[in-house]
């Protein structure tokens, strides 16, 4: 379940972290990241998007790495990574039942190939 305070008390955390290190950036003259030229509201509407597709997919999502993107492109993420982890669910059923040296002869044997 999301818990809007707390994505909100994060959000206003990563904005004022984000404002306390601006005057540097600006006296050494480099070039703002998108996240410091974002308001508190900014950041945690993307916060909860981030969260909410967590949430719906069933997967992780860093915030952090998908700033700036858009929520098409965020769930694009996100389907991506239900799809691996459900490819997958067979080598794990397999791990699980015979160990993971009896799992790999198996997978070996049927497809070639080597698990991790």
């Amino acid at each position: 379940m999301i818990n809007r305070q707390q994505i909100q008390a994060e959000a206003e955390r990563i904005y004022q972290a984000q404002q306390a290190v601006r005057p540097q950036y600006e006296k050494m003259g480099m070039k703002l990241p998108a996240i410091m030229m974002a308001s508190a509201a900014e950041i945690s509407r993307h916060l909860l998007t981030c969260a909410e597709l967590s949430e719906q997919y069933k997967c992780r999502l860093s915030a952090d790495a998908l700033w700036g993107k858009s929520v098409a492109e965020i769930t694009a993420v996100a389907e991506a990574k239900t799809k691996k982890h459900n490819r997958r669910a067979g080598v794990r059923a397999l791990v699980a039942k015979y160990g993971h040296e009896a799992a790999d002869q198996i997978v070996n044997k049927h497809s070639g190939r080597h698990i991790r």
